[in-house]
């Protein structure tokens, strides 16, 4: 691992030349109005461009890294505002806040298409039960307020349940201007672990957090560059869109993935990366496919500020899958039946369509561990499939060269029947399935 600066200067580059050559094209306004539940203006809420990201294609920059994030406006008596001239590519996430009412992200906004307008949910968590509510202010490195960071539950025990489930907590809680936030639950909260999010920090997933009279304090910091070069016999490959995912998992603590595309001398930078943990960095299949693969990589981010570099990736060759789905009663399959491969460690798919007579086929796969499921109503998957995988449900195995007559058979029976000895036959199942080459039924 090494010191990097090209890629970074590139980058910033990039975002100025993509700033300087939008204004050849008209630039639209943000026009926009903030209300109350019941229709009555906001006065004096303060509207953020939050982040951006292109309208097609895989994005080039990090979604906080736009000229236009740094833009913003206040409402007038009206409760109306504008923000001028932003870049006609792209579209925003809007941050609206104002004092006594819940922040509000507005997501998928284009100014092109009109006005926006956003209601605000006027907000006394003063009048909860204090056991459903967590309070609390994030502020990054230097004991500055984060505005704008976003908190959603992970895993988390009520009165009612324990471990996750979705409808208990508040979708999301926003931090204000000064880096308060409340997030509330429908029963009396034991703990919670909360994924934070803000622009231009390292996402977390904070300690298990309880009910408390004072707040808790969050710090977030500018965590780890990931750099890299993407190229094939040499020449830099443009477009491409790249991936980074952390290599462990567990639902206690999975921070999402990030993908990103390559500038155009094929250099690729993730910004805000969580430090001292490793990841998988990774091309997407579904922009090269016939183009090639290259091997995934993986890397140690260290602390914050600091650069990882993972080098030149070389497009090689791609492997091809073809098969065909069966039905093990002889009946026709239903319409509109689609198959999807997974990579085991990369957070990447492609989806097929399967014609009427069963067959499907995938490109673009790079040499690896895939998972290949499908649902047919009525049908699950037969045990006779020598990659049959019982704990998720699916085929199981490596793709290190062309695999064609892959035979997906299915027999009739629910989609989640499990045998009784599942547990024990999946732990000793998996490790093998993910070194043997993907099998289907004989």
């Amino acid at each position: 691992m090494r010191n990097v600066t090209s890629p970074l200067h590139a980058i910033i580059i990039l975002a100025s030349l993509m700033a300087s050559q939008g204004w050849t094209a008209e630039r639209p306004d943000l026009k926009g109005v903030v209300k109350d539940a019941v229709g009555k203006p906001i006065h004096e809420a303060h509207v953020w461009i939050y982040t951006a990201s292109v309208k097609k294609g895989t994005n080039p920059l990090c979604p906080s890294c736009y000229a236009d994030c740094s833009k913003k406006a206040v409402t007038d008596a009206a409760g109306t505002f504008t923000i001028p001239a932003l870049d006609p590519e792209l579209k925003f996430t809007i941050l609206v806040q104002r004092e006594g009412y819940k922040p509000l992200l507005v997501r998928k906004v284009d100014p092109a298409k009109g006005a926006m307008e956003a209601k605000l949910e006027t907000f006394d968590w003063k009048q909860l039960d204090p056991k459903r509510v967590i309070r609390g202010r994030v502020v990054d490195a230097k004991g500055a307020p984060v505005v704008g960071a976003e908190f959603s539950a992970g895993m988390f025990k009520t009165s009612s349940w324990e471990g996750y489930s979705p409808n208990i907590f508040d979708p999301v809680a926003v931090s204000d201007a000064d880096g308060h936030f409340v997030i509330t639950a429908k029963d009396p909260i034991s703990y919670v672990a909360l994924n934070a999010r803000a622009r231009g920090l390292a996402p977390l997933t904070t300690p298990r957090l309880s009910p408390q009279e004072s707040e808790h304090l969050i710090r977030m910091d500018v965590g780890v560059t990931v750099s890299g070069k993407l190229v094939k016999d040499g020449k830099p490959v443009h477009p491409a869109g790249m991936g980074l995912v952390q290599t462990d998992r567990g639902a206690d603590g999975f921070l999402g993935h990030t993908d990103i595309a390559t500038n155009e001398v094929g250099e690729f930078v993730f910004f805000n990366v969580h430090p001292d943990m490793e990841f998988a960095v990774y091309s997407l299949m579904g922009g090269l496919k016939d183009r090639g693969a290259a091997t995934l990589r993986k890397v140690a981010t260290g602390a914050h500020g600091s650069t990882s570099d993972v080098g030149t990736m070389e497009l090689g060759r791609a492997s091809k899958l073809s098969g065909k789905v069966v039905l093990s009663d002889g009946k026709p399959l239903p319409p509109d039946v689609r198959v999807m491969i997974c990579r085991d460690v990369a957070w990447d798919l492609q989806i097929a369509s399967v014609s009427p007579d069963g067959s499907f086929s995938f490109e673009g796969l790079p040499a690896e561990t895939y998972s290949v499921s499908l649902r047919v109503p009525g049908y699950r998957l037969s045990e006779k499939n020598g990659s049959f995988e019982i704990l998720n449900n699916n085929l199981l195995g490596r793709v290190d060269e062309d695999i064609s007559g892959l035979q997906v058979l299915l027999d009739p029976g629910k989609n989640d029947e499990r045998p009784d000895n599942q547990s024990r036959y999946q732990r000793a199942q998996m490790p093998e399935l993910q070194k043997q080459p993907l099998r289907g039924a004989p």
